[in-house]
């Protein structure tokens, strides 16, 4: 049993506020500072006469709104206070539902929001405004929000994103995204109120903590098509890509989800203006170690085989629903255990929303294309792979990071270009599995369509999972050359016939790809048995590649740039053409 406290023994104080709000004409503003000081502690409200304190409270307040306010701004603040104070108790919390409270709660804060707007507030209105918001924000925690639109709630917190005062700025930013996230009309009728500018403004000029809430409202309204056309209007993609830079997993996952949905209509804009290669730098750029040899990949990262649930809306969304993430990337040292699971949690959930983000990118040919370029099918590739040694409680967000990237894979998988790459890269059992995933783009995006690959994938043992691992690492197009033809680079052999070999080279302080076909000047079936007819064969076959050279351009003719014997080696360096073998087709 729970005991009184000295305070709750206190009934004379009750009584004496219960009497004063029957009888008074005008409010005790002192009685009502002295009651809210000693509760101000206290959690638990039960007796009866605490509900009536709430009821006459209530009537005043709705009595002054009526009025337009000509109570004194610390009387009212006193009289908000004590109705947050004693609505901890939710059994009395249902006599704030009612539409004739909830209609002067609004007024009161719409009278207080122009005057603080104004700026002919002092302390104690903003004070007073500071305990209504708490008010509100206990109905919407409740979803309690009948009237809120009628009254024009939302138009009040809206005004007040330009609040100058930081406890009423994070108020006004955490009631809209409550709002938002439990009805779609207050999302659509926020939109109507042009609120982008101040948000994109909240996230250049404002601290963190700031920047994370007003990025969670952006996010939510990008639902919104409305939106997303005032981001674009606003210049907002520059803004939004330039956050990409920050370390913050809590904004990252944000900033990820409303470049998500910008993509549906502005994809062409994020690659021209460098957002590619921005997101793909948020994934790790190596591979997970493999499992000890004497295990298989489920035993560390499957959790006994079950599936992450769903979320509710896209990629981004995953990580909003799974584990909170950390409200800080630093961690102390006395908390290291938790500090590492809070890491992690933040970098799983990161690499989830740019696997999201980087799924509606690559619906676009060139955007899947210059995903490719930028190495994007190695660096997603490598989070489909097990995880080994991974706390137990972040298991179904691993697993949920390995169907988002096995979905973005898919994607990419959906142009030509890149068919030939991914026979390469995922074992015949997987690939079979993968292809199979079928449909329109809406059922390709469906994750439950992943959980058969996830599965198969953490089941392997150590040995495929290695292979794996090396089919990966041969994908990657940022490593080093395994030797130089000149300034050439060999990176890899894409392929080999019966007169030489053909590589894929980049040149010394270039990014660009060639191919560069490598034939033997020995081989008498092409440049003939003798010296002399060798030396005629090469002469002639370097005059016509120099013709080629200089007069042969056209969209379906492979360009060649240039050509050079090294070593009794002819090497003939020309246009790399990505995409299937003509065998394929």
């Amino acid at each position: 049993l729970r005991l009184p406290t000295a305070r709750m023994a206190d009934a004379s104080l009750d009584h004496r506020v219960l009497q004063h709000l029957q009888q008074a004409e005008e409010l005790d503003g002192a009685l009502l500072d002295e009651f809210y000081r000693i509760y101000q502690t206290e959690r638990h409200f039960t007796s009866p006469i605490f509900g009536e304190i709430l009821e006459l409270l209530l009537q005043r307040l709705v009595n002054e709104a009526e009025k337009r306010l000509p109570t004194p701004p610390l009387t009212l603040m006193s009289t908000l206070a004590c109705i947050r104070l004693i609505s901890r108790q939710a059994s009395w919390r249902p006599q704030l539902y009612s539409l004739t409270v909830v209609s002067a709660l609004a007024a009161v804060l719409r009278t207080m929001t122009e005057a603080h707007i104004r700026g002919s507030t002092i302390g104690p209105a903003n004070d007073s405004l500071c305990q209504l918001m708490s008010i509100l924000l206990r109905l919407i925690c409740d979803e309690k929000i009948d009237g809120f639109i009628e009254f024009k709630v939302h138009e009040s917190l809206v005004l007040l994103l330009s609040a100058g005062d930081a406890t009423i700025l994070h108020s006004a930013l955490t009631a809209l995204i409550r709002l938002a996230r439990i009805r779609e009309d207050v999302r659509q009728s926020v939109c109507n109120l042009n609120c982008v500018e101040t948000l994109l403004h909240i996230l250049q000029e404002f601290y963190i903590t700031t920047k994370r809430l007003a990025a969670e409202l952006l996010h939510l309204l990008s639902w919104e098509a409305q939106c997303c056309e005032e981001i674009k209007a606003f210049n907002g993609l520059p803004i939004l890509l330039n956050l990409l830079h920050s370390e913050d997993h809590l904004l990252l996952v944000e900033i990820l989800g409303v470049i998500e949905l910008l993509s549906r209509e502005f994809a062409n804009d994020i690659r021209a203006l460098g957002g590619l290669p921005l997101v793909l730098s948020l994934l790790p750029q190596h591979v997970y170690p493999s499992p000890p040899a004497n295990s298989t990949a489920s035993a560390v990262a499957s959790g006994g085989g079950g599936s992450a649930a769903q979320p509710t809306s896209s990629l981004a969304r995953d990580a909003s629903s799974l584990p909170s993430l950390p409200s800080d990337n630093r961690a102390d040292a006395s908390d290291a255990p938790s500090a590492s699971v809070a890491t992690l949690t933040g970098q799983l959930s990161t690499h989830i929303a740019c696997c999201s983000a980087l799924s509606q990118l690559a619906a676009v040919d060139l955007n899947a294309l210059r995903i490719r370029e930028a190495n994007g099918i190695c660096r997603i590739s490598q989070l489909t792979l097990p995880r080994p040694n991974l706390p137990p409680e972040l298991v179904t967000l691993q697993r949920a990071l390995q169907m988002h990237a096995f979905r973005a894979l898919r994607v990419l998988f959906s142009l030509e270009l890149n068919r030939r790459l991914f026979k390469r890269l995922l074992p015949q059992e997987l690939f079979a599995m993968f292809i199979d995933i079928r449909g329109s783009d809406r059922s390709i995006s469906d994750l439950t369509q992943y959980t058969p690959l996830v599965d198969a994938v953490n089941s392997l043992n150590a040995k495929k999972i290695s292979s794996y691992q090396a089919s990966i690492a041969e994908t990657n197009i940022a490593k080093e050359p395994t030797r130089f033809v000149r300034e050439f680079g060999i990176l890899e052999r894409l392929g080999e016939g019966s007169f030489g070999c053909v590589y894929r080279v980049q040149k010394q302080g270039q990014q660009s790809s060639f191919a560069m076909k490598e034939i033997y000047v020995g081989n008498g079936d092409i440049f003939g048995e003798t010296v002399q007819e060798q030396s005629r064969s090469l002469s002639l076959i370097m005059n016509e590649i120099r013709v080629i050279e200089a007069q042969l351009h056209h969209p379906n003719v492979v360009r060649y740039f240039k050509s050079f014997c090294e070593n009794e080696m002819l090497y003939i360096v020309m246009e790399l053409v990505e995409g299937a073998s003509l065998q394929d087709h």
